[in-house]
């Protein structure tokens, strides 16, 4: 039924079962990767909350990040950390896990085989995760062909983010190839020095490149100190902060001068370090 449903094409294979897998890893991972593109967090990333349609379920206490933390977590219930933002994509795969337990009687009849089929898919998906979040972060640095040293251009400058304490969405919106900065960080001007010789091998115009970046970096997010105004507004009958947020996320690409307060970040006491399950 649920090959039927959702990835009929998967019985055209030899093992249609493991097919069946691997479109189900490849749907989640595209899902993930694009949360954490945005700086996304989910918050309950239990097997019951990832379906195998590609899509999630249960969005109590998830949050977008304003200043960035690897470790970054809002749920209240997460005291560990298990669904911190940088842990999304090992759990997501922890998730596939359980899946693939399960299908082990239908990957092959021999227990032992069937075993084999499972350990092989996961180790290859693995790669496909890793895969998804590169495509989906080159993006955003302006990085439009693919290099080895990537992986550590993007992740040098995540943890300048982090070390700063910057907001994770105007960083990457700010970050700009045709104009100089004026950072003193010695850890910014070594990535700024590798970003732009990185660019510089594309052939592409600098102009052009920011250009892209503005496509895939949004200025607005569902920020949660707007989030809870506007929930704060609700329970008193007042949903402008509600309509006025509903309104700028339809574009949250483009500028929008009449709403520039929802693209800004909370001062320190605006910050909401917890969100709640039944939010």
């Amino acid at each position: 039924y649920s090959i039927e449903r959702h990835y009929p094409s998967a019985k055209t294979f030899e093992n249609p079962y493991l097919q069946f897998l691997k479109c189900v890893a490849e749907a989640q991972s595209s899902l993930v990767a694009q949360w954490m593109a945005v700086g996304f967090i989910h918050g309950v990333m239990n097997t019951d909350n990832m379906a195998i349609s590609g899509e999630t379920l249960d969005f109590g206490p998830c949050a977008f990040m304003d200043n960035f933390a690897f470790d970054r977590v809002y749920s209240s219930i997460d005291r560990h950390g298990r669904y911190s933002y940088n842990n999304q994509i090992p759990i997501a795969i922890w998730n596939l896990y359980r899946l693939a337990e399960c299908l082990i009687p239908l990957l092959d009849s021999e227990p032992q085989k069937g075993q084999a089929v499972a350990q092989n898919f996961l180790e290859e998906i693995k790669e496909i995760y890793q895969q998804n979040w590169l495509d989906k972060m080159r993006p955003k640095l302006g990085l439009q062909s693919t290099e080895p040293e990537d992986e550590s251009l993007i992740n040098q400058w995540l943890q300048y983010l982090e070390i700063e304490d910057l907001d994770f969405t105007l960083s990457f919106r700010n970050l700009d190839p045709t104009s100089a900065s004026s950072s003193e960080s010695q850890l910014f001007k070594s990535f700024h020095q590798k970003w732009l010789v990185r660019l510089q091998q594309q052939s592409i115009p600098l102009d052009q490149i920011k250009n892209a970046m503005n496509n895939v970096n949004p200025l607005f997010i569902p920020r949660n100190h707007q989030v809870e105004k506007a929930i704060q507004g609700a329970l008193v009958q007042d949903y402008s902060i509600f309509e006025e947020l509903k309104q700028v996320l339809k574009n949250p690409y483009g500028d929008q001068d009449r709403f520039k307060q929802y693209q800004t970040p909370p001062l320190p006491n605006e910050r909401i370090a917890a969100t709640f399950c039944g939010t």
